[in-house]
């Protein structure tokens, strides 16, 4: 029966190969048929119809395309056959980073350790473990030695290394980065690094080779020589999924030598090893056959794909691998000094010839303005929310001090989702939900504050803008940004001249002036001039029972539009022109917290 059954699988196996092979043949065929068809639609064709990475990397190549496909493991659960290694998301140099994209070199293990009964220890949650400032090999020690007992399967928990991406939250493009160990701070690699790295690790790819290869016949290998080989192995091989199963053969032989006191082992009789080590060998050649775990060029575009579980050898593609060798990626000389002189800021002064300083403080319940809501939006004034989701969400900071003969009293309000509306329509919404007054007679008000991107290691920033075809967060290009500028400025001529001709209505339709309160509001977004104009018209309209309103007599109106209408003749958009920069300072309790900064281009 057994041998049946495994007649039946390979025979299932042989057909399912034989499917798969024709489907490869059939893509090709079709696709030498069409005209240059784009990388994206290949990778689209390789998720749908089950490509392993290898046939989708055969699939780009037929089709005149240069590409390469970097393959990382997927962890499948805890059920899945490496439900015990621990993934160490590590730099090219083997240093801790911490998961993506925080980055704070904390290891976690996302069950419970199942341990043997018989060690007294039993399941229980284990970790995290901070690992910064230690290696990859140095942080595994550590996690070992806090979990020292075996599982209910006899599988103590061990380290498995994945090579550390950081993910631009509007492109998905990936790029590799590395931490600096002496200052923590974290860096974007460039293609330099990427071949003086090749080129080192080839080397490292070699003489582990030749060690394995020493180590299967050895008679007397020494505890260190399979140590250096576990250490090697795990981080020359980081991120090959392939690669997984086997650092457990070489840990467990260190362990029992160290439970055996011994420093000298036959390795020839050692059956787990024989297996593993000439397997080994294998995946190491074949990463070295293939190019090396980084195998990007200039001429090259490099894609990363989730190789999914074993019952199914399809892909998901996860994202664009670029290497940082844009200027726009490279660290900012004026920022790296004003965050490593926090405490003294002047230290920077021969910088600062040209560019604008701009301190922000933290918000506080005691502000002027702690009754508005921060809205985020684009330069055209619609609502992204904030960095990294930009999922259109907005949240009020405080408590809202709801007056009690209101009913409602104190409460947490909000969230709101705004995804998609514009900054007017996402105030409307949050005013509507708090209709009370708080308790120093104030209503819920907004602020509209344009969100940029900030990349997290150069502290450059970017405009960005919601593409409501796409509804994705894409960078805005300068050109778009200047057009728009110009159609903002007929839109703020045009309002300027319906502010001057209501001041004079008798009988103003409050329909006239709703509409004009939204033009109005949207219009000075982001004007500290005028933060809480807005809000004044708003409660004119609110308290006004009546269809028609005579302006010429309302005090209110006749003091804030006129005031409106200056700074709108005044004053431009807050865009960063060609020949601006600015570097915004973070600054809570009299220390600086960040510094960011604005360049010339959108």
């Amino acid at each position: 029966a057994e041998n049946g059954t495994e007649t039946a699988n390979d025979t299932m196996g042989f057909r399912t190969f034989l499917v798969a092979s024709f489907n490869l043949v059939a893509l090709l065929h079709r696709n030498k048929a069409r005209a240059a068809i784009s990388l994206e639609e290949i990778l689209q064709q390789c998720e749908q119809s089950g490509m392993t990475a290898e046939d989708c990397q055969t699939l780009i190549g037929s089709n005149g395309h240069v590409s390469d496909i970097t393959v990382v493991s997927a962890h499948h659960g805890g059920d899945a056959e490496d439900y015990f290694q621990v993934e160490l998301f590590v730099d090219y140099r083997g240093y801790v980073l911490g998961r993506p994209p925080d980055f704070d070199a904390r290891v976690t293990y996302p069950y419970e350790w199942r341990g043997d009964p018989s060690h007294q220890i039993g399941t229980r949650p284990v970790g995290p473990w901070d690992c910064k400032g230690l290696i990859d090999t140095e942080c595994c020690e550590v996690i070992e030695t806090d979990v020292p007992d075996p599982d209910i399967n006899g599988n103590y928990l061990s380290c498995v290394m994945e090579e550390a991406f950081y993910e631009d939250p509007i492109t998905n493009q990936l790029f590799g980065v590395y931490v600096n160990p002496v200052d923590m701070s974290i860096h974007y690699l460039t293609a330099d690094h990427l071949n003086n790295l090749e080129d080192r690790e080839e080397g490292v790819r070699s003489a582990l080779i030749s060690d394995i290869n020493a180590t299967i016949g050895d008679k007397n290998c020494p505890k260190a020589m399979l140590q250096k080989i576990h250490a090697s192995f795990l981080h020359s091989m980081r991120g090959v999924p392939k690669a997984r199963s086997f650092p457990k053969y070489t840990k467990n032989a260190i362990r029992n030598m160290n439970n055996a006191g011994i420093d000298i082992l036959d390795v020839t009789t050692d059956a787990d090893l024989q297996y593993a080590l000439p397997l080994m060998q294998m995946v190491v050649d074949s990463v070295s056959k293939n190019g090396g775990l980084h195998r990007l060029a200039d001429t090259k575009d490099g894609y990363v794909v989730l190789q999914l579980p074993a019952t199914n050898t399809s892909i998901h593609v996860v994202g664009h691998y670029r290497s940082a060798s844009d200027p726009t990626r490279e660290p900012d000389d004026l920022v790296k000094c004003l965050t490593e002189n926090a405490d003294n800021l002047s230290a920077c002064q021969d910088m600062l010839d040209g560019v604008k300083v701009i301190t922000v403080h933290p918000r506080s319940i005691t502000d002027n303005f702690y009754n508005q809501v921060v809205i985020p939006i684009d330069y055209r004034g619609v609502v992204l929310g904030s960095q990294p989701n930009y999922d259109g969400e907005v949240t009020y900071k405080f408590e809202w001090r709801g007056n009690e003969a209101d009913g409602l009293g104190v409460r947490r309000v909000g969230p709101w989702d705004c995804k998609g509306l514009t900054d007017v329509q996402c105030c409307d919404k949050v005013q509507t939900s708090v209709p009370d007054l708080d308790t120093e007679g104030n209503f819920i008000d907004c602020w509209f504050e344009e969100s940029f991107y900030k990349d997290p290691f150069t502290k450059k920033i970017s405009k960005i803008f919601y593409n409501d075809a796409t509804g994705a967060v894409e960078y805005a290009s300068n050109e778009d940004v200047a057009s728009f500028q110009l159609r903002e400025e007929k839109a703020r001529t045009k309002l300027m001249s319906d502010i001057d001709s209501v001041l004079h209505m008798t009988n103003c339709s409050k329909d006239t002036l709703w509409s004009l309160y939204a033009r109005i509001r949207h219009a000075v977004r982001g004007n500290a001039e005028v933060q809480g104009d807005p809000q004044i018209i708003r409660d004119v309209l609110n308290l006004h029972s009546g269809n028609t309103l005579d302006v010429t007599q309302n005090v209110f109106l006749q003091t804030v539009l006129p005031k409106i209408s200056k700074v709108l003749s005044t004053t431009t958009m807050r865009n960063v022109t060609p020949n601006e920069n600015i570097v915004v300072v973070v600054v809570d309790n009299n220390s600086t917290r960040d510094v960011s900064r604005i360049g010339g281009s959108a």
